[in-house]
């Protein structure tokens, strides 16, 4: 399940017991999101998590990412619903003569190490 805060997404719930649960955050290296350019900007990519607080994100060559521009869940992959906003790009890595993919990092639009309260999405 999608762990969020108003701010955007926490992480995935990976283990459930009686009285906890545990989350992967975003910036762990074990996880993964689908992202877009939020406002249908277009661009599929994927994200990983950077420890201690960042994301490396990787997208087509084509698709025109800058600094600023801000990065949505999107549903690659089937886990998180569509939106969910993740963080913003910081840097923009540049392109080798050889690269297939654009790879740029992000500052996640939730700081981790500070969350109390998250609110679980459950699917419908």
């Amino acid at each position: 399940m999608p762990v969020t805060v108003p701010a955007g997404l926490v992480g995935q719930i990976t283990d459930v017991s009686d009285h906890r649960s545990t989350v992967v955050a975003l910036v762990d290296p074990e996880s993964s999101v689908g992202v877009t350019l939020q406002g249908n900007k277009g661009g599929r990519g994927l994200a990983r998590g950077v420890p201690p607080d960042r994301l490396r994100a990787e997208f087509s060559r084509s698709v025109p990412i800058k600094v600023g521009d801000v990065l949505v869940t999107n549903s690659l992959g089937g886990v998180f619903p569509v939106g969910i906003r993740v963080g913003t790009v910081e840097k923009v890595l540049p392109l080798g003569p050889n690269d297939i993919s654009r790879t740029v990092i992000v500052k996640p639009s939730v700081d981790v190490g500070v969350v109390e309260d998250v609110t679980l999405l459950e699917g419908l």
